[in-house]
């Protein structure tokens, strides 16, 4: 048993790096979001609906190993709880192995395709998707490798060097050579990357694959990979939908909208990315599931009181930014304002995904996930055939996930032994609706007295604040933010 000490020291970790981690991932998103503004506003609607399916691919591609380096994220850290550390090596060797020969495979695949009929207009870029494809799987292989070793301010150091170098050399070659430049931009930051993180060590270029250990990573990861595959497309399956039945030009209008939606995730990644391997090493050490509950609590009590302030301060001011800076994405704000809101249900699923992963009933989740991919994308085609557009298929995919939310939700609680699974429930869903009234009746009472849009929309975020006083409340009970930004601080300062 660890003693008060240990304790305290573990969880003055997990606030440092889930904060560190999540400032990262946010100044990471900031460049990111600047350089995809830029990227909208340069290619216009119509090249940018072209440039969201490519991505698409990009972002499917790493699940192409059917699970071993997720696999792998599982194993790593309950062997190291078990004392058998050494097992590690093999398996991460195979994991690594594994994965490049099947990303070689899809890079030969997507190549090939790019000689077909159909796709000849786009050819150069289905090839340099090709390419990003075998670089971008092992870029993933390495974050997940550092993320299963407990080193985050290794992972995030990474991550923000990527966020750099994409942007400087991705936006300087975008000006010359359009969707091109992006993904050449995309493939230079990689070998960079690469050949830094080779001399740091963070990753071995060693081959070989046992087939023991890859069953066994393709027989844990395989359900892993396909929770995540299956919640990638489901906010991408909207944009196929819209992108086959609607053009490019609305699946510009729409991926801008889901871009910027999403932008808001990372601090729920960030959790689960610090949480995870901290729970399947103590797992693997105790096998008690009443010393994982505060691991499901203490997080969804943040995000469930943090989440629909910061939601609902987008929701009221992305009309002005959009009309400010991007006049031709006009048609985008109520999808984008729609989207928005309904990232606090997907942004609740993160934590206790990982303890479903982490009793090993990733299956039953797996058909759940599938079923709701399925659900969604057929609603998706039925609100266009019915005429409701892009906003209809926001309102579809919103309607999806918070079902999906609810279920992941119930059957955490249950894995959990936790009583008043009721309660539970009312405790993460409360403040989202709450927040929903208090922005609802300021929408209203603004709107009525006041008709000067900027005094409106400073006055309408003002009196949204303060009617989320409650959920503020809460969040300062609990100290987390503020624990975490000074454990930045001190870090800082003693370098």
């Amino acid at each position: 048993m660890k003693s008060k000490k240990e304790k305290h020291q573990e969880e003055k970790n997990i606030i440092t790096e889930t904060s560190t981690l999540a400032v990262v991932r946010y100044g990471s998103q900031f460049i990111l979001a600047i350089r995809g503004f830029i990227i909208a506003s340069f290619l216009g609607p119509s090249l940018y609906g072209l440039w969201n399916i490519l991505k698409t691919i990009i972002d499917v591609a790493p699940h192409a190993d059917l699970g071993a380096v997720k696999g792998m994220t599982r194993e790593v850290p309950l062997n190291a709880g078990r004392n058998k550390e050494k097992d590690n090596i093999i398996i991460q060797q195979t994991a690594f192995s594994w994965q490049f020969m099947m990303s070689l495979l899809l890079a030969i695949v997507l190549f090939v395709g790019s000689f077909t009929n159909k796709v000849a207009i786009y050819r150069t870029e289905i090839q340099l998707v090709a390419l990003v494809v075998l670089f971008t799987n092992t870029y993933y292989y390495l974050k997940d490798k550092l993320v299963s070793e407990k080193k985050i301010m290794r992972l995030s150091a990474i991550e923000i060097s990527y966020a750099l170098l994409n942007t400087v050399f991705g936006l300087g070659l975008l000006f010359f050579i359009e969707i091109k430049g992006l993904l050449l931009g995309m493939v230079i930051s990689f070998i960079i990357l690469f050949s830094i993180s080779i001399r740091k060590k963070d990753i071995t270029l060693a081959f070989g694959v046992r087939k023991k250990a890859l069953k066994r990573l393709i027989k844990t990861g395989f359900p892993i990979t396909v929770l995540v595959l299956s919640s990638i497309l489901m906010h991408n399956i909207d944009k196929i939908v819209v992108f086959t039945l609607l053009g490019s030009v609305m699946t510009g209008y729409y991926g801008l909208a889901a871009f910027i939606s999403l932008l808001i995730n990372y601090i729920p990644q960030a959790m689960s990315t610090v949480l995870s391997p901290r729970m399947l090493h103590k797992y693997g050490r105790t096998n008690d599931k009443k010393q994982i509950q505060e691991y499901f609590t203490k997080p969804s009590i943040l995000l469930a009181n943090g989440m629909p302030i910061l939601l609902g301060l987008i929701f009221i001011n992305i009309p002005w930014i959009i009309n400010l800076f991007l006049p031709q994405y006009i048609p985008s704000i109520l999808t984008i304002q729609i989207l928005t809101l309904s990232l606090f249900f997907s942004s609740i699923i993160k934590v206790p995904t990982e303890i479903i992963i982490l009793f090993n009933k990733q299956s039953t989740l797996m058909y759940v996930q599938i079923g709701a991919l399925i659900v969604g994308g057929l609603a998706d085609i039925i609100v266009i055939k019915m005429g409701y557009g892009i906003v209809g298929v926001a309102i579809a995919t919103a309607a999806t996930i918070f079902v999906l939310s609810i279920i992941t939700n119930t059957y955490c609680l249950r894995l959990l032994d936790m009583k008043k699974q009721v309660e539970g429930l009312w405790r993460v869903y409360s403040p989202f609706f709450y927040s929903l009234l208090i922005l609802g009746a300021a929408h209203i009472l603004l709107k009525e007295l006041i008709f000067r849009e900027v005094i409106q929309i400073i006055s309408m975020s003002v009196l949204f604040v303060i009617g989320c006083t409650p959920l503020l409340l809460r969040i300062k009970k609990e100290g987390t933010i503020a624990k975490g930004l000074e454990l930045i601080k001190k870090r800082m300062l003693k370098k």
